[in-house]
């Protein structure tokens, strides 16, 4: 990593006169040539880009699938695929005696 931060690679433009004047004709071509070496860059991440990686992972994984299921289970319940029963904690249900 220091060898590539200490490169010094720099970008010279030299104006040329224009071969196209603005304003002439609504169309211009453009040939443009560009020789980009090839270079090796190693990165290593580091632990808290690791654990963003896979808490980011477990949410793309984990909401959709709860989405889903939450969704499966209100339409069984809807169309009563599964049977249900309401029960309210707080009433008391009073008990007969013999």
């Amino acid at each position: 990593m220091d060898r590539y931060a200490a490169c010094n690679e720099t970008l010279a433009l030299a104006a040329q006169p224009p071969l196209w004047t603005p304003g002439a004709t609504d169309l211009f071509e453009l040939r443009l040539t560009l020789h980009v070496p090839s270079a090796r860059i190693a990165y290593q991440q580091g632990a808290l880009a690791q654990l963003k990686f896979g808490w980011v992972q477990y949410l793309a994984l984990a909401l959709p699938i709860y989405w889903i299921l939450g969704s499966a289970r209100g339409l069984a319940i809807r169309h009563g695929v599964l049977t249900t029963r309401m029960h309210d904690p707080l009433r008391q249900t009073k008990s007969k005696a013999f």
